[in-house]
């Protein structure tokens, strides 16, 4: 699957889909791809093809470890417990496997009832090319975008609405619509 992420990334990058600060992609998980997880050890993931093809990728983790950055700040867990609504961390620099990213931290709403905690909290990061610091008005301005899709509206029921970024219950209502439904395939078996 990491691979095909990978794939399709370079051929929106090819069709110049995603090409500067301006059309930017947005992947839900990770960028940091790690070589162990790859069946293709060939040309395509090279190094220099990454760093050519993930330089306008946002990855967004809803589900991180947060001690990911506690060489580089020691109390990063707390940090993040006490993160006010729609405030994000200052941005960091990690280093995994070679590549350099830039990653910070938002909290999407304004939870109640959920004090200190990591409710809400998703970790952001960005590719950096080599070792090319962001600007705080590019880490604003996608914060700001992030926190505007936090809020997705929520067609048909769909108990885990409150933990989407974005809306994805009719998309996958629709993909599920076109599969073999299971019942059927073990009738017939």
């Amino acid at each position: 699957m990491l691979d095909q992420e990978r794939m399709l990334v370079e051929d929106l990058v090819l069709n110049n889909t995603v090409t500067d600060d301006y059309e930017m992609l947005i992947k839900d998980g990770s960028i940091e791809y790690k070589k162990d997880f790859t069946n293709r050890p060939d040309k395509n993931f090279a190094s220099a093809v990454f760093n050519q093809n993930f330089r306008n990728v946002v990855g967004v983790s809803k589900m991180f470890d947060p001690e990911l950055l506690s060489r580089t700040e020691s109390h990063i867990g707390t940090i993040l417990a006490e993160l006010k609504p729609y405030c994000r961390t200052k941005a960091y620099r990690y280093v995994h496997e070679g590549h350099s990213y830039c990653i910070w931290y938002l909290r999407l709403r304004n939870t109640i009832n959920r004090p200190n905690s990591y409710a809400d909290i998703i970790k952001v990061e960005m590719y950096m090319e080599g070792g090319h610091v962001k600007t705080s008005k590019l880490i604003d301005t996608i914060s700001a975008h992030l926190i505007n899709e936090a809020y997705p509206v929520c067609y048909g029921k769909d108990a885990r609405w409150a933990n989407h970024l974005y809306p994805v219950y009719i998309t996958e209502a629709f993909c599920k619509s076109n599969f073999v439904d299971e019942k059927l395939i073990i009738k017939t078996i």
